[in-house]
């Protein structure tokens, strides 16, 4: 019989509805059943695509025995953490109180009122390794709740002591380059210089962190920073991390070199590891990088879209009870595919052995030596060393297989960021592709804030599962702002201005300078979450702050540039020494130090604003303002553009205008002329 999770949208929790243990979902009645049977509650956070999240629910919450264990002797409250990220941010705090660690499965207990006073994650369901089994944990814990409950209170002080201050410390004040200096030098010191990246043995990608370095070695071009992300970004691509059949990034390598993955899939991996791949086409010309993103982008639109331009969230690692066996090779699969001939050649040249290097089976990945091969041959992907012929076929032949699940709700920061991805792209490429995307993406979004009532957090089908977090608001912004870009429809910027006065409204609290994740009004929350750290996607408040300055300086509204320095200025100092978890926040700080460029087309010849379009998107400026009006068009102007006053005279001639440092060039008829404006002011921004 189902169990109360029957109702929830959530694809993970709905994998949880036919387990014998009575979970609630996260919410009033939870916690009034924990009080009026005077229980301790046993809090269980994860994933749909988390490895271990499914273990444990094989081991212990389908055990019939341990399940009635649990529900005599706890409220048992199961929550999806890509639904309520504030949720897992409060007791993932908590736990890593406990423990100096943290992960999920996330297993914790607390008090019917809701605080925390022991958790760990994974457990296993008999004592493996001299650690309890799950039932001997759920005995210990029902037995000290019972006796020794002062003992677990003031446990609890201690805990929520800890977690309140979270995010204290002396503050930044200060706009200076040194913050951003010293994060070079400490990522130079952490960097593997063998296999690029950063960690050992597990690593993941970390695309916030090379988008950094990125942005650094525009500036200071004497760096190493240019070479660590390409350095980086080859070594990912020949490695088993990318799906070399269907294209896309996995979670993480399990080691050095980028071999064997966790093979799951997650959309925000793939929509900043994309935006990545592009900025460096951008910046370097090198058509591998390009290539990259596109595969990306096309693995998103087969596996990942639904019909009205939404993207799912993840795809699992396991199918047929086995992790990576969807991804995973033998020879003669190849051979059956391709013919002896060229079987035995693409297993040569993408290491498909007879042992396997996972499980028996093999991780396709190309041989390092054709690192010496021309890497422009646009016949062959160069970095697969598979026409794109015999591509397809082996795509065909894995398709066949039981495919891993895939959650299909629809996180909205999440889509956010492939639509800033895809913006780029576009202006990068010319890829009408990209823009239809983008553009149906944006629009689906706001028909059902329009139904909903308000942005919402994650959507299933027709059903959203609540309001909207910081993050999703911010990234939203951003998304807006990016989809003008490729449209100069001022609606974009109407629709932007609107939403960020709402999260303005939302999420900052009196004279705090620094927002909440969360907005008022979850009286189930025991505090009001602010995390910091940019890890594995952008915390709300730098992407808060980059969707202030960006807005800004498009709209010309001050208070906004002031509550984006005010974040950036106000967060503790010792989070800019910790770069690995800062990313997207010294991203965000050095547009407060390098210069900015304002970029504006005026025309009425769609063809010609493409040009200038494509000349915009053809140089890595993530420190511009860009916009334009195709003259002609019903465009009805909800906001004052300060870049267009005076400039929407139709003089016959598509134009463009640049100015950076309150001073403007000549404006421009030429695609040409923008071309080398462009190129003098990036070399003066050396």
């Amino acid at each position: 019989m189902p169990n109360r999770l029957i109702k929830q949208t959530s694809p993970y929790l709905l994998q949880h509805s036919e387990n014998p243990v009575d979970w609630y979902p996260w919410g009033h009645e939870a916690f009034e059943e924990a009080k009026r049977r005077d229980s301790p509650i046993l809090l269980s956070i994860g994933y749909s695509a988390c490895h271990w999240c499914h273990v444990m629910e094989k081991e212990s919450f389908e055990d019939s025995s341990i399940a009635a264990q649990m529900n005599r002797d706890f409220v048992n409250i199961k929550v999806d953490r890509e639904e309520r990220p504030d949720v897992d941010d409060i007791y993932m705090s908590a736990v890593q109180a406990i423990s100096g660690s943290g992960g999920w499965p996330l297993t914790v207990f607390l008090s019917p009122d809701g605080l925390p006073f022991w958790g760990g994650t994974y457990f296993p369901p008999q004592p493996r390794g001299g650690h309890p089994g799950f039932p001997q944990i759920l005995e210990a814990v029902a037995d000290a709740f019972a006796n020794r409950r002062t003992e677990l209170h003031e446990s609890s002080k201690k805990i929520m002591d800890y977690v309140g201050r979270l995010g204290e410390g002396e503050v930044t004040e200060l706009i200076s380059p040194h913050y951003l200096d010293e994060a070079f030098q400490d990522l130079k010191k952490q960097f593997d210089w063998d296999w690029g990246g950063f960690g050992n043995p597990i690593k993941f990608p970390q695309p916030l962190v090379l988008t950094y370095l990125l942005r650094y070695s525009q500036w200071n071009k004497e760096s190493e920073a240019l070479d660590m992300v390409e350095f980086s970004l080859m070594k990912m691509i020949f490695g088993g991390i990318y799906d070399h059949v269907g294209g896309g990034f996995h979670r993480y390598s399990t080691d050095r070199q980028w071999l064997v993955p966790h093979f799951e899939k997650m959309l925000y991996d793939n929509a900043l590891m994309a935006h990545l791949f592009l900025n460096v086409f951008q910046e370097t010309g090198r058509h591998v990088f390009r290539d990259v993103s596109l595969d990306i982008f096309e693995y998103v639109f087969r596996d990942l879209t639904r019909s009205d331009g939404l993207f799912f969230s993840a795809e699992d690692a396991d199918s047929d009870g086995e992790e990576g066996i969807f991804y995973t090779w033998t020879p003669e699969e190849l051979d059956d595919v391709l013919g002896n001939e060229l079987g035995n050649k693409v297993a040569r040249d993408m290491h498909v052995t007879q042992e396997g290097n996972f499980e028996g089976r093999s991780i396709p990945h190309p041989n390092h030596s054709s690192w010496n091969r021309p890497l422009e041959d646009q016949n062959n992907n160069p970095w697969l060393l598979i026409s794109k012929e015999d591509r397809k076929k082996l795509l065909a032949y894995r398709s066949e297989r039981n495919r891993p699940f895939r959650d299909e709700k629809c996180i909205l920061s999440w889509n956010a960021m492939m639509v800033c991805a895809l913006s780029d792209g576009y202006l990068a490429t010319g890829n009408e592709s990209l823009r239809k995307h983008a553009i149906q993406n944006v629009q689906t979004c706001l028909n059902i804030e329009k139904s909903n009532g308000e942005l919402f957090r994650s959507v299933k089908g027709l059903n959203c599962s609540g309001g909207a977090f910081l993050e999703d608001y911010a990234s939203f912004i951003k998304a807006c702002i990016a989809v003008h870009e490729i449209t100069f429809d001022p609606k974009w910027l109407s629709e932007a201005h609107r939403l960020t006065d709402l999260m303005l409204g939302k999420f900052w609290q009196g004279e705090e300078v620094i927002p909440y994740d969360a907005a008022l009004g979850d009286e189930t929350l025991i505090v009001r979450p602010r995390s910091l750290f940019d890890n594995p996607i952008p915390c709300g408040s730098s992407q808060a702050a980059g969707a202030l300055l960006a807005l800004s300086r498009l709209l010309g509204i001050a208070k906004y540039y002031d509550i984006a320095i005010g974040i950036l200025t106000g967060i503790p100092k010792s989070l800019y020494a910790q770069p690995t978890s800062a990313g997207n926040f010294l991203s965000t700080y050095s547009s407060l130090i390098f210069p900015c460029v304002e970029i504006a087309v005026v025309g009425g010849d769609l063809g010609a604003i493409k040009l200038f379009q494509r000349v915009v998107g053809g140089k890595y400026m993530p420190n511009r303002a860009f916009t334009g009006s195709i003259l002609g068009d019903s465009y009805e102007f909800g906001v004052e553009i300060p870049l267009l006053k005076g400039r929407l005279e139709d003089v016959g001639l598509t134009m463009a205008f640049l100015c950076e440092n309150y001073s403007c060039q000549l404006p421009t008829n030429s695609p040409l002329e923008l071309a080398s404006q462009i190129n003098d002011f990036l070399r003066n921004d050396e």
